[in-house]
């Protein structure tokens, strides 16, 4: 495997050195070109966005453009002969627009800088030279690569969501939008506070592509990297809080799908995320939005204003700011959110409580009990923890973003960013199930059976655990960019910061219990003075900060083949710190039943990177992407990450890709400190020769601490993607576009745990100074390797009718054929393709649109899923009751929305519009699946705009 990685690195970077001085011996300064001939046009008045794209039909080219640049904006059309830099001045010019050449057929539209300005200079000019006005103008990012290039012409998959898209999606949250979107994988703010801990430490929001986890998957803002969550995850890792970014501040996301470490380093192994923000934007907006289940709870509420305007020098200054919150959603709120799954024809797996003996077989239910006539109902004859944990957290945000542009001149220009939220999120943890034992001290020994010595006992009138965070995100650029000697750069300065600090009430203290459990009545006596004296809470905060500076430049080289051949060459250096603060209970073992011996700690690291893409044409249907990146992380050695990418185009209206990359990812901050929590206790090994000397215990135990640890030896992560795909757009109304990928990873990170398995984690056995064995810790290792394949979807066709309207039909499909994982511990593949997330995923919507009204309905459907764990068989309940296969489900959504005039417009949406409800026959899923299920029923919200 290291001879083939080394091999395929050497080759690729041969490759691209040669393509690189066969470039440079080129005439890359070659005078402009003969201005092209005119061409006819016939474009009918009506509104701009119509108007645009009948001129890219007409003229055969690809705009790109936001909506919020041509929403509600008119042209009285086109006609004659003009030359197409002309045409697109004439159209755009009194909207303050103008046209970004980004290559020989693709434009970008942008706002003019100066209406006025640029309205007299094209007065000004004759058509011959309206060229010079789409041409040497600024770069643009599209996350895919960094050479400027429409979606559709990439050599990799990428998906754009537009801040239209969103807004008829009905969604609240950012986490709630991508959560849907197929082959992207929710982490549940649930599932992350809750894993692995008594009490809900971390509540942050996340999700991931392709089943990889958060590790493999690069989040961006704005094309900067972003800070995740203040406090790490115990399997996850680093997650960025997607409830911290609010909806209405997003201009468009793209996601890519596939490997792009080559393109931007260490966590892009599955793919990029970018997050763009709003900018360029005119006039004013205020919105306000409210939503409520069908059952009358989770209620949500949104305000939000946006307002930008143009500055006497000629810049953009955009302020806005949005304030909203959601409801907590109980978990007693929903029937179908239980342990028991009789209703399914399968056992009741909630637990009993009462009194036991030593092999855990209840023999005597509590009084408790025994007074609600042994109802197994009852909270005191069985144990249903789903009922008491939270479905979904509450959640307020309030947020304020800034950005201005300021034009310096013809050449080059400034801009500053500024986000900051503020997110409180809470949820509820079940209440603590324990066993303890009952001695003759007890008041309530007695009441035990003959031979009793323990009881299991639900912790309610101490009350369930609860977490309130807080957390502070700031993210902040300032960057130049220009043109010169044919060159676009950029160089920026960025800086991201996540600030967390977190209250969990109802802990155990464990001096306290220690001194009051005998006091505990466990008849139903009133135990508040005992529940009193045992309470505590946590106060744990965490810090993690992102610093970067990047400067990056692109040109034409030279044409070829009627294309240009398009290089950039860039280099980074991030500088990043991570702070834990314990709460002093967990650093002092004050807490029962949770985290102990926690330390302290502040963590700095620093990397660089070079990299550098080349668009190269080979012939006028086929078109080579070279990237390579080469990055340093403090304390590893450096590692080039090459990719090749090929694009064919047999026809105009055809695309036939493919690309090859490899990724290396070297340990986080996240991962250089073991992120999740210590329960330090007591065991005890069967001693063999390789444990001894140790503390015995008779003649053949060893006495350990088991706990955790650090592995100064962690090294980092490899990767090898492969994508084929073929795009098909043979009009401006309609392109679909079919993808297959392949990513595998190895020296994959993951738990290894010295006392379960000794001879294979020797690191883990710690020794005191005379070499007598005390401790096993589990601790990260590189101890893995995963693969994952599937298919993705995307189509899109647009229908015009002068007495029905206009149709749009979308359908985005994912299809996960395979995914696998093992490890030195179970070196057979488990296959996890269909368990906890199904095989299929779909989303599609219909939209209308016709006068004053646009009508969507959307489409979001899952597949059957296997009803038990990976690497399993089917329970035999669940075999007995024909129970093996979740089902599928299909959810609708409707969203309506009527513009009175172009300054109001009035929206409902309804989603799960037929209220269907989660089944799930697992049995430790509590009834419905977290990752795709929805939990609150059909829910309705209504909103109003004010736009001037």
């Amino acid at each position: 495997m290291t001879v083939y990685r080394e091999s395929l690195r050497r080759r690729l970077a041969r490759l691209f050195v040669l393509a690189f001085l066969a470039i440079a011996t080129q005439n890359a300064n070659a005078g402009p070109t003969d201005s092209p001939a005119p061409s006819r046009y016939e474009i009918a008045p009506g509104t701009l966005e119509e108007a645009l794209q009948a001129l890219a039909d007409q003229s055969n080219i690809q705009l790109l453009y936001s909506p919020m640049l041509v929403r509600g904006k008119h042209s009285p059309g086109l006609r004659g002969n003009h030359t197409l830099a002309a045409g697109l001045a004439r159209l755009l010019a009194e909207h303050g627009l103008t046209a970004v050449a980004v290559n020989a057929n693709t434009y970008l539209l942008r706002s003019a800088g100066n209406q006025a300005r640029v309205a007299s200079a094209i007065a000004r000019q004759p058509e011959t030279t309206s060229e010079a006005s789409v041409t040497a103008l600024a770069t643009i990012d599209v996350t895919g690569t960094r050479i400027p290039q429409p979606s559709l012409e990439l050599s990799v998959p990428m998906t754009v969501i537009t801040a239209e898209e969103i807004e008829r999606s009905g969604q609240q949250t950012l986490y709630d939008l991508l959560s849907e979107r197929p082959g992207l994988v929710s982490h549940h703010p649930v599932t992350v506070a809750s894993e692995g801990r008594y009490y809900p430490t971390v509540v942050a929001s996340g999700a991931s592509l392709y089943s990889l986890g958060p590790r493999a998957t690069l989040y961006l803002l704005n094309g900067k990297r972003i800070a995740p969550f203040g406090l790490a995850s115990s399997d996850l890792g680093g997650i960025l809080d997607l409830n911290g970014i609010p909806l209405s501040f997003i201009d468009r996301i793209e996601i890519l799908r596939g490997g792009a470490s080559a393109i931007y380093g260490a966590d892009a192994m599955a793919g990029t995320i970018n997050i763009i923000l709003k900018k360029d934007y005119e006039g004013g907006e205020i919105s306000s939005r409210s939503g409520v289940s069908q059952r009358g709870d989770a209620q949500s509420r949104q305000t939000s204003m946006i307002f930008g305007t143009r500055t006497p020098s000629g810049g953009n200054l955009l302020l806005a700011a949005v304030t909203s919150s959601q409801d907590e959603l109980g978990g007693e709120r929903r029937k179908w959110h239980t342990n028991d799954r009789s209703r399914f024809g399968l056992p009741d797996d909630r637990p009993f409580l009462g009194f036991a003996t030593w092999r855990g077989v209840p023999l005597l239910s509590l009084p408790q009990c025994q007074a609600a006539g042994e109802n197994p109902d009852s909270p005191y004859c069985r144990f249903d923890s789903a009922r008491y944990r939270t479905l979904q957290p509450g959640l307020r945000n309030r947020s304020l973003y800034v950005r201005w542009d300021q034009e310096l001149g013809s050449s080059f220009s400034l801009y500053l960013s500024g986000l900051r939220t503020q997110s409180e999120q809470t949820l509820q943890h079940s209440p603590i199930r324990g066993v303890f034992p009952i001695t003759p001290s007890h008041p309530d020994y007695s009441k035990a059976p003959i031979g009793g010595s323990e009881v299991y006992y639900a912790f309610y009138e101490f009350g369930a655990p609860r977490n309130q965070s807080t957390s502070i995100a700031n993210a902040v650029s300032v960057g130049l960019e220009g043109w010169a000697h044919g060159w676009n750069w950029n160089i920026a300065l960025s800086r991201s910061e996540n600030r967390v600090r977190t209250t969990i009430n109802n802990v155990f203290l464990r001096a306290n219990v220690q001194e009051n459990i005998n006091r505990f009545r466990i008849d139903g006596s009133d135990n508040t003075d005992v529940m009193n004296a045992m309470r505590g809470s946590l106060h744990p905060a965490g810090y993690y900060s992102v610093d970067t500076l990047e400067a990056t430049s692109n040109r034409p080289l030279f044409d070829a083949f009627d294309a240009s051949a398009q290089i950039v060459v860039g280099m980074a250096i991030h500088s990043a710190r991570r702070r834990s603060i314990p709460d002093p209970l967990q650093i002092n073992d004050g807490v029962a039943f949770g985290s102990t011996d926690v330390e302290p700690y502040d963590l700095h690291d620093r990397n660089s990177a070079l990299f550098a893409e080349l668009n190269l044409p080979l012939h006028r249907t086929l078109q080579v992407d070279l990237a390579a990146r080469i990055d340093r992380h403090q304390g590893f050695r450096s590692n080039t990450s090459p990719r090749f990418g090929i694009k064919w185009t047999p026809d105009r209206s055809i695309l036939v890709r493919a690309s090859l990359g490899q990724g290396y990812r070297a340990p986080s901050l996240n991962d250089a400190r073991i992120p999740f929590d210590e329960i330090t206790d007591t065991l005890y090994m069967r001693a063999t020769p390789q444990l001894l000397p140790c503390i015995l215990v008779g003649s053949n135990l060893c006495e350990v601490e088991y706990g955790v640890g650090d592995n100064p030896h962690l090294r980092a992560e490899f990767s090898r993607s492969l994508t084929l795909g073929v795009a098909w757009a043979p009009t401006h109304a309609f392109s679909v576009s079919l993808d297959g990928y392949r990513i595998s990873r190895t020296d994959e990170f993951g738990i290894a745990d010295a006392f379960s398995y000794p001879s294979l984690f020797p690191d883990g056995l710690v020794r005191d100074a005379n070499g007598v064995l005390y401790r096993a810790n589990r601790y990260l290792a590189n101890i893995g390797k995963s693969e994952s394949r599937g298919w993705e979807l995307e189509s899109n066709y647009l229908l015009r009718n002068d007495d029905l309207g206009e149709f749009n039909f979308h359908l985005a499909a994912h299809y996960l054929s395979r995914y696998t994982t093992s490890s030195i511990i179970q070196p057979k593949a488990v296959e996890h393709a269909g368990h906890d997330t199904p095989k299929l995923t779909l989303l599609g919507n219909v939209q209308w649109r016709h006068g004053n009204w646009t009508t969507t309905l959307n489409v979001r459907h899952f597949g059957s899923s296997h009803a038990y764990a990976a690497g399993k068989t089917c329970p035999g309940e669940n075999r007995a009751a024909g129970k093996c296969t979740n089902p599928a489900a299909t959810l609708l959504g409707l969203n309506a929305r009527y513009s009175s005039s172009e300054d109001w417009s009035y929206s409902l949406n309804v989603n799960n519009l037929l209220d269907r409800r989660p089944v799930d026959y697992r049995y430790y899923t509590s009834g419905y699946n977290i990752a795709v299920d929805d939990v609150y029923g059909r829910y309705f919200t209504v909103s109003a705009t004010y736009r001037f």
